[in-house]
Formats: C-alpha cells, structure tokens, sequence
C-alpha cells in the first residue's frame, strides 16, 4: 500500500517520460557542440578521420534533437485533439 504525504504531490509516469525525453535533447546538444568544438575541444583537426568522425558525432546528436522535438510535437498535437474532443489527456 501507498502512502501519500500531505502537500506532495504525486509523480505519475505522464510527467516523468516527456522530462527523461527533454534531457535526451539536451545531451544531443551537448554532443554537437562537443562534436563542433565548442567547449573549447575542437574535434575537428588536420586528419581527415578525425573530421569525419566529428561530423558523425555531430549528425548523432542532430538525430537526437529531431527525434525529441518530433515526439514533443506529438504530444503536444495529441493532448489538443483531445481537448476539442473533451477527452481526458493522455
């Protein structure tokens, strides 16, 4: 049996995933501007494999980025439509 504190508030697996989903979006920015050398640590250098593995890393973190904003997106199209229906949001 669950016990509930007074005053907090419950933290449902609907608050938890788009939160665990946002820090993938910040770890793909992370990676491209570690990939493009914006820390200070430039991956791209004078060999030409080294350049293209930057490239790759920074392609990596891109896809990150449009996944989470393509599932953001969703969600937030998928809790409007069930708004104007007067459904509960998923």
């Amino acid at each position: 049996m669950t016990q509930r504190v007074r005053g907090c508030p419950r933290i449902s697996i609907g608050r938890l995933r788009p939160f665990g989903i946002a820090v993938f979006f910040f770890l793909g920015i992370i990676i491209i501007t570690f990939a493009l050398g914006g820390f200070g640590i430039s991956m791209l250098a004078d060999s030409n494999n080294i350049a293209i593995g930057s490239v790759l890393l920074a392609v990596f973190g891109l896809l990150i980025m449009i996944f989470t904003f393509i599932w953001h997106l969703y969600r937030i199209v998928r809790g409007w439509i069930a708004l104007t229906d007067g459904r509960p949001v998923p």
